[in-house]
């Protein structure tokens, strides 16, 4: 996609790289979506035309998943097979950074009460930010203890388990956390931090998972809490109501 029309082959463009976005019939790379950041990498061809596409962006639009970038060399045309190589280590901070939001979320349900309400979020492989209402400010005291969970979590080496699940039956689970307002598929993903998500399911009123992290996700994450290593609340900022 050339930004107006598609055309059947790109190739590098001399003086400048040129941008454009290819649409494959399935993918590996993630799309900007639900506060998570994209991933970067390249795609490839082999034989005598040899195509390399560095992809900067990943955006999905009306169900299609376009790469956006441009060619480095050689050329691509409509039809050929591509190697697809996420950069991973660009994926592996933004999938520790991701789990780390989750746990934020558990930390300041424990630390404020059950009413925090997640509003956003953002994601990225540099750091991540959480949006959540409350009818006034945090102290320190509280930030710490939204630490302290966190560090807690990350300690004890929990299991990350991401599994679908049929709609209804996953919203009985206690203590899930959810965005107001979202629609969600079904089935839908259940990312559960130290439970097998089967066990959720099987047994969704259970007092027991109001004490873990359990929400609806379609991102990237770790596979293990141990792998975050480290989190650090750096700052906090209010936003007056209606802003």
């Amino acid at each position: 996609f050339n930004g107006e029309s598609f055309d059947d082959h790109a190739r590098p463009t001399v003086g400048s790289a040129r941008t454009i976005g290819i649409v494959t019939d399935r993918t590996p790379f993630y799309a900007t979506m639900g506060g998570q950041e994209h991933d970067t990498g390249r795609l490839s061809t082999t034989g005598a035309r040899a195509g390399a596409f560095v992809v900067e962006d990943v955006q999905a639009f009306g169900g299609f998943v376009l790469h956006i970038g441009h060619v480095a060399s050689g050329e691509l045309r409509v039809g050929d097979s591509v190697h697809m190589q996420v950069d991973q280590i660009r994926r592996a901070r933004t999938a520790s950074n991701h789990t780390a939001t989750h746990l934020a979320n558990f930390g300041l349900r424990a630390a404020l009460g059950p009413g925090v309400d997640q509003k956003g979020s953002l994601v990225s492989d540099a750091r991540m930010r959480f949006d959540f209402s409350h009818g006034q400010p945090v102290s320190p005291a509280e930030l710490g203890r939204v630490e302290d969970v966190v560090r807690k979590a990350i300690s004890q080496d929990l299991r990350v388990y991401a599994e679908p699940a049929p709609l209804a039956s996953a919203k009985q689970i206690t203590g899930l956390r959810a965005v107001f307002g979202e629609v969600y598929p079904d089935p839908v993903r259940v990312v559960s931090i130290g439970q097998p998500v089967a066990d959720l399911i099987s047994g969704p009123a259970n007092p027991a998972w109001g004490e873990l992290s359990v929400e609806f996700c379609g991102g990237t994450h770790v596979t293990s809490t141990a792998i975050i290593e480290q989190f650090a609340i750096v700052s906090e900022e209010a936003v007056a109501k209606g802003v």
